[in-house]
């Protein structure tokens, strides 16, 4: 099946690295005991992947990195599965920050015995009620208009080997503390307006823009798909049959005219359909109307120019931009970042997919730069179906 505009055909996922903990105490078979208080740091990984725009059809290869920074949010769920029943399983406990990154749980949480394998999750803000590692649900907030912290989705788990879901066990993390770096997991979407000469000398601000095009919700399934153990973000099962408009923010600043939103691109089949609605100080609605493919990848932040003439909008160009200020990329990507960071798009590049059948429901895995060279290369092909 064919999608015509917003296709979110890949899921993009985290890749880290965990680091063994030294051996302080504990019995001969691991390093932390059976009973060990659990603790956790937490930060966010803002590096971006590239996702393709505007009408090439081919996902942008090169990676921009950012610096992590300490996640700001007053709250997160955690989960610690050691199957059903287990005397330590624990899910979707309530972790909250006191303001300065120390971070409590409501309920004790305790690691089981070093050697047993482990499923470690966290996701934020906290959902109340979400027990369900298969479908975290959660409704994007459509008043964004104060900013758009709140509707930040961030999801983490360990990380994938050999295109599964990596094995871990408490030994795993130092001391028992777990360090999570959460991923994005909507999409980041930032709108630069550009003022046509009719509106020269004139003291012009945004009233209120909206954006049209978006999921109500979404799901993150931990467990993954029947095929495949890799997790992945998907539109939840109880999405709306038709988009929903988010009132977005304004993130206006020297001069220039921006706003901002976040959101869940929505797949759907009319050959055109109404993107963006603007609202100028001239008391007039501008309505941008799109005719044009746009793939968007969940967990990766785009710029998009608009030109705002006489009674129109004119969309320019669609980029891949960065969640924060510009950085240098981290080792825990992996050591096929640099070397694909800017495919030729012409040598062969071997390593497939992560998991995934390439359709709306079951979305290609992507753990690597390589890989995601590697769906660059298929699209490339001649009589490529992609």
């Amino acid at each position: 099946m064919s999608m015509n505009y917003f296709k979110l055909y890949t899921t993009l996922l985290l890749a880290a690295v965990l680091t063994s903990c030294a051996k302080v105490h504990g019995p001969e078979e691991g390093n932390c005991t059976e009973g060990e208080t659990v603790s956790i740091s937490v930060s966010v990984d803002s590096r971006k992947f590239g996702g393709s725009a505007t009408n090439s059809g081919l996902p942008d290869t090169r990676l921009d990195a950012a610096a992590s920074s300490l996640y700001s949010g007053g709250t997160l769920g955690l989960f610690i599965d050691y199957g059903k029943n287990a005397k330590y399983t624990q899910s979707n406990v309530l972790w909250e920050n006191d303001g300065t990154n120390t971070w409590a749980p409501q309920i004790g949480m305790l690691w089981g015995k070093s050697y047993d394998k482990v499923g470690v999750y966290a996701y934020a803000p906290y959902l109340e009620g979400q027990n369900d590692l298969s479908s975290l649900t959660f409704t994007i907030p459509t008043d964004q208009s104060d900013g758009i912290s709140e509707a930040d989705l961030l999801w983490w788990y360990p990380g994938i080997e050999n295109g599964a879901k990596k094995d871990v066990t408490a030994n795993d993390f130092v001391e028992g503390n777990i360090n999570i770096t959460f991923r994005h997991a909507l999409t980041k979407l930032t709108v630069n307006f550009e003022l046509a000469s009719q509106f020269k000398g004139q003291n012009i601000f945004i009233k209120e823009a909206w954006f049209h095009q978006s999921m109500d919700k979404v799901a993150i399934n931990f467990t993954g798909s029947d095929n495949n153990s890799v997790p992945y973000v998907r539109m939840a099962s109880s999405t709306s049959s038709s988009p929903v408009s988010i009132k977005m923010h304004n993130c206006s600043g020297n001069g220039n005219l921006s706003c901002d939103v976040l959101f869940f691109p929505y797949t759907f089949f009319n050959t055109r359909y109404k993107l963006l609605t603007l609202t100028l100080s001239d008391g007039r609605d501008y309505i941008l109307t799109y005719d044009k493919e746009l793939e968007l990848v969940s967990g990766t932040a785009y710029e998009m120019t608009v030109k705002v003439g006489k009674d129109k909008l004119e969309a320019g160009e669609v980029t891949v931009s960065s969640w924060i200020d510009k950085g240098s990329l981290g080792d825990s990507f992996g050591a096929d970042a640099a070397e694909y960071s800017e495919w030729s798009g012409q040598d062969d590049i071997a390593e497939a997919y992560a998991g995934g059948t390439g359709t709306s429901d079951d979305p290609y895995q992507i753990a690597t730069a390589a890989q995601l060279a590697f769906l660059a290369q298929e699209c490339n092909k001649e009589g490529s179906d992609y």
